[in-house]
């Protein structure tokens, strides 16, 4: 493994991470976590849904940020 891999892998791995930092991400899915329990339905649209929707939510709130 040469050093060229090593940083392409190392990039690769904080890239969720600066991804889950840098973004709203995670409070829109809380926002629609909590919104799910409150309406009482803890299992209606799965959480698999619910992080797709918090990942186009992200991504249309952070539009003008790449513009």
């Amino acid at each position: 493994m040469s050093l060229g891999d090593g940083v392409l892998l190392g990039v690769a791995a904080l890239l969720p991470v600066a991804f889950l930092a840098l973004t709203c991400f995670v409070k829109i899915s809380m926002v629609l976590t909590l919104l799910r329990s409150a309406f009482g339905t803890p299992e209606a649209p799965s959480s698999l849904i619910l992080l797709g929707i918090s990942l186009v939510l992200s991504a249309v709130v952070m539009a003008p940020v790449l513009h």
